[in-house]
């Protein structure tokens, strides 16, 4: 089925440039730097970071975008969409490749898989005005069965493919009846340069230490970071099984450990102190049903996702100028800023265009690779 997308063009690799310029980089750091011969412990940290090469596009990627299109969808929701839907399309090049599958009760493409060239962003603005809900229903299951069958239907395939899904028009006090889940987004990294050696990361094993060397604190700032992102998931089971105040107490354990850990003691570490305020903040929202329905629950889905991906989210994004969710500054990139500052710039423009019409051309195709969808 939908067995009719755009046929790829081919694609030259340009060789890489010398000098490692277009390698990523990795970096190996072991917990501590040495460990007696006789010693042995269960778990041995080892923190490795990940560099992406400074210059390079990303690979081609393939994305369907699964919008919610109900009659409940009118008005500002229905303007802020389209907004969306030709931002994203203003970002991707003519490697890539959109398909539009729209859903309300239920689910139905309106664009094939093609190459995001002038014509094909011209087809696919086209498309976006037509946008509209006539019914009422809110399928999901189905709108992801149809952008999940457009993928697996594809006769050529760029390196990269993804689902994007636009949120459902459902807000107050009923969405506590559904069951909220939360959408990870598997990654995968192709690159035309030579991979760089492996790193080494070296333990000294001496036959005696004569005093135990103190940890990395970069290591130990790592595992602060991951113990917390673990206790905000045990956090939100609790929560969603309306036990809030044993939520509450969960994120407050945690943070009184973070507040005793070397970095936390030291108080010169941004990640960790971030996470203090992440974890203040939450403990705050989840303790109180109505708070947690209100923001809790979407403030503990951002942070899991967030840690998950080590990558600032949208929510964190909007919330950086607040002391609410200052834990977006532990991810957040320039790139990732200037992002959001061509989508604020671009949300000026359509408000001041009449009706839906009109196109918004950005000339920020570098920026792809750090909008989630690679």
């Amino acid at each position: 089925m939908y067995q009719d997308d755009e046929s790829l063009e081919p694609r030259q690799i340009s060789p890489a440039p010398t000098g490692g310029g277009g390698r990523m980089v990795l970096t190996a750091q072991c917990e501590a730097p040495s460990l007696g011969r006789g010693a042995s412990q269960d778990s041995f940290a080892v923190l490795v970071h990940a560099r992406a090469a400074a210059a390079g596009g990303g690979a081609p990627l393939d994305l369907v975008a699964v919008l919610y299109v109900s009659s409940s969808m009118r008005g500002n929701k229905l303007s802020l969409l389209k907004q969306a839907v030709r931002f994203v399309v203003d970002q991707l090049g003519p490697d890539d490749r959109l398909s539009v599958v729209i859903f309300s009760r239920y689910a139905a493409r309106l664009t094939r898989l093609v190459r995001m060239s002038a014509a094909g962003k011209a087809a696919a603005r086209s498309a976006v005005g037509f946008f509209g809900g006539r019914q009422t229903g809110t399928n999901i299951a189905d709108g992801l069965r149809v952008g999940a069958q457009v993928l697996a239907g594809r006769r050529h395939r760029n390196p990269v493919a993804s689902v994007i899904s636009s949120p459902t028009a459902r807000t107050g006090p009923s969405r506590s009846r559904h069951q909220q889940r939360c959408t990870w987004t598997s990654c995968r990294l192709r690159s035309g340069a030579p991979p760089a050696p492996p790193p080494v990361a070296a333990i000294l094993r001496p036959l005696e230490l004569t005093c135990t060397a103190a940890p990395f604190m970069d290591v130990e700032s790592e595992r602060v970071r991951v113990e917390a992102a673990e206790d905000i998931a045990a956090a939100r089971v609790k929560a969603e099984s309306g036990e809030h105040a044993g939520a509450a107490r969960i994120l407050e354990s945690r943070l009184r450990a973070v507040e005793r850990s070397a970095p936390g003691v030291a108080s010169d570490d941004p990640t960790c102190e971030a996470i203090k305020e992440e974890l203040r903040e939450l403990s705050a929202r989840v303790g109180d049903r109505r708070e947690y329905q209100k923001t809790g629950r979407a403030c503990l889905l951002a942070g899991m996702s967030s840690h998950a991906q080590q990558r600032a989210s949208g929510v964190e994004l909007q919330a950086t100028a607040t002391s609410a969710n200052r834990t977006a500054r532990a991810y957040l990139t320039p790139k990732m800023e200037e992002m959001v500052e061509v989508s604020r710039e671009s949300r000026k423009r359509g408000s001041s265009e009449h009706g839906d019409g009109g196109s918004r051309q950005l000339a920020t195709g570098r920026l792809r690779k750090e909008i989630g969808m690679r």
